[in-house]
């Protein structure tokens, strides 16, 4: 049975049903349980790296850093390894951004551009008002500036 995604599935695995011990593959994230000789790594989880045919036990790279080698009756299939066919890191950044989400970006890119260009336009007009003797000196946002330097 799963166990659960966690930050297994967000690597890139599929979580999946109800494998057999048989259906381990080599990148399948599985917890350990059942250990009697090795107590303290039940729970813990890890990464299957190879299956050596000769003692029929899994090398499962743990979280922590350690590995041990485990035979398949002591391991749950927490979620699958990625598929080969699947993109994944540098693979999956090089494919080309969906139509969708690129005009997504362009228009609120084109907002943004229109919305600088208000708030510079009304700056710009403020700055105007004020320099033209508009506003008292020392009013304003501009109040540190004089409005009319001849003043000074």
């Amino acid at each position: 049975p799963v166990v659960g995604g966690g930050a297994a599935a967000a690597g890139g695995g599929v979580c999946t049903a109800g494998p057999e011990a048989e259906d381990l593959k080599v990148g399948d994230t599985v917890q350990l349980h059942g250990l009697v000789r090795s107590k303290d790594y039940n729970g813990l989880s890890g990464k299957l790296l190879h299956l050596d045919q000769t003692t029929g036990r899994w090398e499962v790279a743990l979280d922590s850093g350690a590995s041990k080698m485990l035979k398949s009756s002591n391991l749950t299939l927490r979620c699958r390894g990625a598929s080969p066919s699947a993109p994944s890191g540098e693979a999956w950044a090089s494919q080309p951004m969906p139509r969708h989400i690129a005009d997504t970006f362009r228009q609120a890119a084109a907002q943004q551009q229109e919305a600088r260009q208000r708030k510079f336009e009304a700056l710009d007009a403020d700055l105007a008002w004020q320099c033209s003797g508009g506003a008292p000196e020392g009013t304003g946002p501009y109040a540190r500036f004089p409005a009319n330097p001849s003043h000074q």
